[in-house]
């Protein structure tokens, strides 16, 4: 999946932004204070409300943009329109190749087809978990599932040929929507099927502060609605996680073990020459550490004593490969910080 265009209208400080490319890196470059993270934040904002990775997604979103009110049940228009008069627009379109088709329509075809029934208002919604499996067994359940297989078929025809969406999301009196329903389905399925461990969309702000010292590590299963929230709504939480991510994934099992050998070495050989990963060992404070090796000095260390820009791009650079899907999309804000300049060259 790539982003082809963003067109983003009244939004805070943007009032008429639009480029369209066909490249795979788009790099926004200008002065302080012109809105080159706003037009990060309207993805968001565009995400958070048409195809979210979690329910809380669009609450968790406004508040990072002190837009939502005291109560959590409506937002703060003032706040998000860059003038209160005109509606606010922000459109991104997508492009999608067959596999990412291939990956809804394989394994959650009747997923899409009961989200968008139940979206059009003809099929029940069950407060309950899987208790729609009585009402499929009924003969007027099957009925509307061969109606919505029947228009997610013609959807999914058009999608083979153009290889295209669009998500438009409408902020106007007060009232927000979305242009293209079947695409947001899609979306939201499709960002659905990585589960927890993997991202179709990953945001790195520019807040990059990492924790320092021992954390509280659990072996096993992180918070899953935690991870799902770091990717997107709440994206400083991959950094108060990442020990937490990599020690786990090298206790894991063998393959993750090797992956995470694998994307330590292809970093530090590209960046940071002469280190290497050395394992994950107890403490003598009795606390798990990630330890680095550094082959021209002799020495061996825990990932907090490497410096602040080193460890930051490390971990920044681990978290990018690790959680995001091959063809996934990653917003980067302000790349340059805590790059040196020989690595910036």
């Amino acid at each position: 999946m790539k982003i082809e265009q963003v067109r983003v209208r009244n939004f805070r400080g943007l009032k008429d932004v639009n480029f369209k490319t066909d490249e795979s890196c788009i790099l926004v470059v200008g002065p302080n204070a012109v809105g080159k993270s706003t037009i990060f934040e309207a993805i968001r904002l565009n995400k958070a409300f048409l195809f979210p990775n979690t329910q809380s997604e669009a609450i968790i979103v406004l508040n990072s943009l002190k837009a939502i009110t005291p109560d959590q049940q409506g937002f703060i228009p003032a706040i998000l329109l860059n003038d209160s008069n005109q509606k606010l627009e922000i459109s991104i379109d997508f492009s999608i190749d067959s596999s990412d088709i291939r990956l809804v329509t394989s394994n959650h075809l009747n997923k899409l087809i009961v989200t968008h029934l139940q979206n059009t208002n003809r099929f029940p919604t069950f407060k309950e978990p899987f208790s729609e499996a009585q009402f499929l067994s009924s003969e007027n359940g099957r009925q509307m599932l061969d109606v919505g297989r029947s228009e997610i078929d013609a959807f999914i025809r058009t999608l083979e040929e153009s290889k295209k969406l669009n998500s438009t999301l409408f902020i106007d009196q007060g009232t927000i929507s979305g242009a293209n329903l079947l695409a947001q389905e899609f979306l939201t399925i499709l960002c659905e099927s990585t589960g927890y461990s993997h991202t179709y969309f990953n945001y790195f702000p520019a807040d990059r502060s990492l924790p320092y010292g021992d954390q509280p590590v659990q072996i096993g299963h992180v918070n899953a609605g935690q991870q799902l929230q770091s990717y997107i709504a709440s994206p400083q939480l991959k950094y108060q996680q990442i020990k937490q991510f990599i020690i786990n994934a090298h206790l894991s099992n063998e393959e993750n073990r090797v992956k995470i050998e694998q994307t330590f070495k292809m970093i530090f050989d590209a960046l940071l020459p002469g280190k290497s990963l050395a394992g994950v060992e107890i403490n003598h404070n009795g606390n798990l550490s990630i330890l680095i090796e550094d082959s021209v000095k002799g020495t061996r260390y825990d990932v907090d004593s490497m410096s602040s820009g080193e460890k930051n791009l490390l971990l920044t650079l681990l978290f990018m490969e690790l959680t995001t899907v091959e063809g996934g999309i990653i917003l980067f804000d302000e790349p340059e910080l805590h790059l040196n300049p020989a690595v910036q060259k």
